[in-house]
């Protein structure tokens, strides 16, 4: 009996070391974004978060502010970032969509590119072109996303928008 109990500690503190040591790895950013989704109740979404604001990671915490709104009557939550780094802006829009153990993502986001649009894409080669509309570029990966390039000035304005299941 003893053994079972000194067993079932261990393996408690060394989920719980694992759970810590996955926090820790999260930077402030991201952090701060999964809370804010935790606090409103979806907390099966976490890899979707890491994976939809992968570029906030880099930012520096002083440099992201996000709003989080409860979409009525639903188990879902749209969070809506900004953050900055190196000079280059991005506002990305997420909506999270609680489905059992699963959550689905639905996000879009603009980045402020200071470099023209033809070399923002060459720095893209998983994108390729799809069409053009009066000078807007839309390229799609093989995972479904799209990015859309619009000339803005001698920069870029691009458009991402992703739909997944996490």
């Amino acid at each position: 009996m003893l053994k079972h109990l000194a067993l079932l500690l261990l393996v408690i503190s060394f989920a719980f070391m694992s759970s810590r040591a996955a926090a820790a790895d999260d930077s402030a950013p991201i952090s701060l974004l999964l809370k804010q989704a935790h606090d409103q109740g979806i907390t099966q979404c976490d890899a979707g978060i890491r994976d939809t604001f992968k570029l906030a990671a880099g930012a520096d915490a002083a440099n992201v502010r996000a709003v989080t709104d409860r979409v009525p009557g639903q188990d879902a939550l749209k969070i809506t970032a900004v953050y900055s780094q190196a000079g280059i802006s991005t506002i990305t829009d997420a909506v999270l969509i609680k489905a059992g153990s699963k959550c689905f993502i639905f996000a879009t986001s603009t980045v402020s590119a200071n470099e023209s649009c033809t070399a923002y894409a060459a720095q893209s080669p998983e994108f390729t072109f799809e069409s053009e509309i009066d000078g807007v570029v839309l390229t799609k990966n093989k995972g479904g996303a799209w990015m859309m390039l619009q000339p803005i000035g001698s920069g870029c304005s691009v458009h991402y928008k992703s739909d997944n299941l996490y």
